[in-house]
């Protein structure tokens, strides 16, 4: 029986560092929402075909969990298609969904007899230090941010490095997206690397901490908390004194930052009702609709109908319907099965933001490597 996690002789002899580039060069640019949407989808199709072209014989299992997904959602898919064949392309997003679920797939089984999670610990690194020093340049000169290139996205206004999205509201929102489209976004990717690295090692590094303060610059609520759970579940008894010792020292500057949480985002009914609201809509609308619409009709309507347009769930429900969150449970417990404490940070980031199908996300629901298990009972 194969130990895990791997000795370090076993990680050497993993991918050759241009491979492991190549990866991480596919992970940001089919991440990325600064390309654009026609750039960032050609960008993602280029770097889906080098990938196909040196992929290996993929994993079993996986591949039959991306056969099933598509077989469920192939129906509606057709309706899509032959909507659109009717009144014209509105929009692309019925095959932009499986072709980036697709290419999920397809990037975690490039990765040899090495695990995807640890490709990823190691390329997410090179993206993530110059990105957060980018950032820490504009938070000490936010008018920095004026300065580069400036895009839309989902109706909002951003600046971009790159390697850092700004968000623009009107002026530069000092929380760190890093090279994701928003701040909860970057947390989810920030935190599996800081699962990964700690599952390899067993205990926190600097590392750990430089990945812990990048989660603090997002400013996400839910981000600190699970990275606050990660590393606390490795420190040994001495460090978990110290921490609640710390706590309560700054318990005062604790309660307030969580108050202004929960009075900024959960009391603010001009930043909670527009997300929540939409998704008790798009609830039961799904009731009325149980096999799905389709995402051409959704983008039709979704506007009109105050839909839900902020978190997966309801992405899913409308798209796909029933067969589609059938799938989707699914996936989900393929990765839970590997990967139990991951799963927990995926099912609460997926609240809040619609990147099921995004690769860098979709290709740990997928085994990969010979290393890596898809049994009950797996250590987390």
């Amino acid at each position: 029986m194969t130990s895990y996690p791997p000795t370090s002789s076993s990680l050497s002899a993993g991918p050759s560092l241009a491979t492991r580039w190549k990866l991480g060069a596919f992970v940001f640019v089919s991440t990325t929402p600064a390309l654009g949407e026609s750039a960032g989808l050609v960008a993602t199709g280029l770097g889906l075909l080098i990938l196909l072209g040196s992929l290996r014989r993929p994993n079993p299992h996986a591949l039959q969990l991306m056969l099933l997904f598509v077989v469920l959602i192939l129906p509606i898919s057709i309706y899509d298609l032959s909507f659109s064949t009717r009144i014209g392309f509105v929009t692309m997003s019925f095959i932009a969904i499986p072709v980036l679920l697709f290419s999920g797939f397809v990037l975690s089984q490039s990765t040899g007899d090495t695990p995807y999670l640890q490709i990823y610990e190691r390329v997410f690194l090179y993206i993530a230090v110059p990105s957060f020093i980018v950032f820490v340049i504009v938070a000490i000169r936010p008018d920095i941010a004026y300065l580069f290139p400036e895009y839309t996205y989902r109706e909002t206004t951003h600046r971009t490095a790159f390697i850092l999205n700004v968000v623009m509201n009107p002026d530069p929102v000092i929380r760190n997206a890093g090279f994701a489209s928003e701040p909860g976004f970057y947390q989810l990717l920030v935190n599996v690397a800081l699962y990964a690295r700690l599952r390899r090692l067993g205990r926190p590094d600097r590392i750990c901490g430089f990945y812990l303060l990048v989660v603090l610059s997002t400013v996400s609520t839910a981000g600190i908390a699970v990275a606050l759970f990660l590393v606390s579940t490795k420190f040994d008894v001495r460090y978990r004194l110290l921490l609640i010792a710390l706590i309560v020292i700054f318990f005062g500057a604790t309660q307030e930052f969580l108050l202004g949480q929960y009075e900024s985002k959960i009391a603010n009914d001009a930043v909670f009702g527009p997300r929540f609201m939409p998704s008790v809509s798009a609830f039961y609308f799904f009731l009325d609709n149980p096999l799905g619409i389709g995402s051409v009709e959704y983008t039709l309507i979704y506007q009109q109908y105050d839909l839900g347009s902020w978190d997966s769930y309801t992405q899913i429900a409308m798209r796909y319907g029933l067969p589609g969150l059938l799938g989707f449970a699914v996936l989900l417990g393929s990765l839970g099965r590997r990967y139990p404490a991951l799963l927990g940070v995926f099912i609460l980031s997926f609240i809040t933001s619609p990147i099921w199908f995004l690769p860098a996300i979709s290709a740990f629901y997928f085994p990969s490597g010979r290393n890596e298990r898809a049994t009950v009972g797996t250590p987390s």
